[in-house]
């Protein structure tokens, strides 16, 4: 019912009701970045890392997961704004960029030689996990 409907069997007002506090305003759930982060810890810490999406192997663990898909939020709200007025954790990004850079170069030595496929898979895993790292990071 809404508020300007009266209910038939009392032939009272529905918003005349003392639990009844109005419309709500959803408004003012918002999906913030500490919303996000609430939800990675939560996902890190109550659901099993063995519930890993398959394709990915080891890491597609729920909570990988979730990073990758902050840092693509990240990515996306960068791009939509477009303003590099955007100034707050600079110095953590600055040092994430860095070791993202070792990490990279390390990556690039490595798959510039001769190397087992054990090797290759467990490269390819750490960038996965420096992109969930990252978007956990960035959205601070």
């Amino acid at each position: 019912m809404t508020d300007l409907q009266i209910d038939r069997e009392t032939g009272q007002d529905a918003a005349a009701e003392p639990w009844d506090d109005g419309p709500v305003d959803w408004r003012i759930w918002r999906f913030d970045a500490s919303a996000a982060l609430s939800l990675y810890v939560w996902v890190f810490a109550f659901i099993p890392s063995v519930l890993v999406f398959a394709p990915m192997g080891a890491a597609g663990t729920p909570a990988q997961m979730l990073g990758i898909l902050l840092f693509l939020w990240w990515a996306a709200e960068r791009l939509r704004r477009g303003d590099r007025g955007h100034l707050q954790g600079t110095t953590i990004r600055f040092g994430l960029t860095l070791f993202a850079l070792g990490m990279a170069l390390s990556y690039v030595a490595s798959a510039t030689r001769p190397i087992a496929p054990l090797e290759i898979n467990g490269s390819d895993r750490s960038l996965i996990s420096l992109t969930a790292w990252s978007g956990c990071c960035c959205s601070l």
